[in-house]
């Protein structure tokens, strides 16, 4: 008989795949996005592009049968979903953008930078 699962209980054992298995990167990063639980039993995660998919549909029997095992239901299945990344808002690549995007968030960064003499280019 399948047991009722939950989102809190689905995170979980995603995590616990995670760091049971320590699975390739970009198995991980789309794992760690936390997959929204369907009415269905589907587990729909958020993908940026064809080769995600890809990587997880080679995988994906080992992911179900823990999943499975875990939460004691058979009904789990994956869904996904590619969704389009924010390609307006460019990542920061070198030491100084990135800087400048910690000090958006954090303006006490720059004080320390100055008081401190630092140069984030180094």
């Amino acid at each position: 008989m399948n047991e009722p699962i939950t989102q809190q209980s689905v995170d979980k054992v995603l995590e616990d795949y995670i760091e049971k298995f320590k699975p390739l990167p970009t198995i991980k990063i789309v794992l760690s996005k936390k997959g929204e639980l369907l009415p269905d039993n589907k587990i729909e995660l958020k993908i940026f592009n064809k080769i995600e998919v890809d990587t997880m549909k080679s995988v994906e029997p080992e992911i179900l049968e823990f999943l499975r095992k875990k939460l004691r239901n058979t009904a789990i299945g994956f869904s996904y979903r590619i969704v389009e990344s924010d390609s307006s808002e460019r990542k920061p690549y070198t030491s100084s953008e990135i800087f400048e995007v910690m000090v958006k968030k954090n303006p006490s960064l720059l004080k320390l930078k100055n008081i401190l003499g630092l140069d984030p280019d180094f």
